[in-house]
């Protein structure tokens, strides 16, 4: 079976994977991945089981399967009312410091590394707050800020990672999905509370097929 670390997601009649351990995609036909992603490896041809092995894919052969995450479905995207809030110089700086903080860590750590804080900060909430606008639009607003003046548009993946870090610090929860496309190929991040977007839209992210969720 795939180890943890490895996801993928079929596009079309392509098997797409992702290595976070590694930080690499990898692409397959459907044909060809379809006993890999099934648990069967004795239908695998013997190099491409060789080449999985050597990077480490395959997990202990005794373990049970582990059921594949459900493809998130994002329906809705925010409010007026979530768009339209005033921040504060406070969050303004929180921003940037947790925008250089996941930038570093970005360049020091394995993607792995990275996304299990993901889910270390959502565990660690323990009394989450309510979905309102007056609480979390100037949070919202803050982030606006920053990547209207300070970031490039290829920073989806640092962009989520820290408007999820700033959300869990008010108690508040969210899924970071990391999807994919071809023809040609491009991986794009975004950050969903339950089935709302927090900051994309419903036309951009219906190009991608989530290929991992971290929650």
């Amino acid at each position: 079976m795939l180890a943890s670390w490895v996801s993928y997601c079929r596009v079309d009649e392509t098997a797409v994977f992702l290595d976070v351990r590694r930080n690499r995609y990898s692409a397959l036909p459907w044909a060809a991945a379809k006993p890999i992603v099934h648990h069967d490896p004795g239908a695998t041809p013997s190099r491409l089981t060789q080449r999985m092995e050597a990077w480490g894919w395959f997990d202990d052969p005794s373990a049970k399967p582990r059921p594949r995450q459900p493809d998130p479905v994002a329906l809705e995207e925010l409010g007026p009312d979530f768009r339209n809030g005033h921040t504060s110089p406070r969050l303004l700086a929180q921003s940037l410091w947790l925008l250089g903080c996941l930038r570093v860590q970005l360049a020091a750590r394995r993607l792995e590394q990275v996304l299990t804080q993901v889910s270390i900060r959502n565990s660690a909430i323990t009394d989450s707050i309510s979905f309102e606008p007056d609480v979390l639009a100037p949070t919202l607003a803050a982030f606006r800020t920053i990547e209207r003046y300070a970031l490039r548009n290829d920073t989806c993946l640092l962009r989520s990672l820290a408007l999820q870090a700033a959300l869990a610090k008010q108690s508040l929860a969210s899924s970071l999905v990391i999807g994919v496309k071809l023809h040609p190929f491009e991986a794009h991040c975004w950050l969903q509370h339950g089935t709302t977007l927090l900051n994309d839209t419903v036309e951009r992210i219906g190009l991608f097929v989530p290929i991992r969720v971290v929650s």
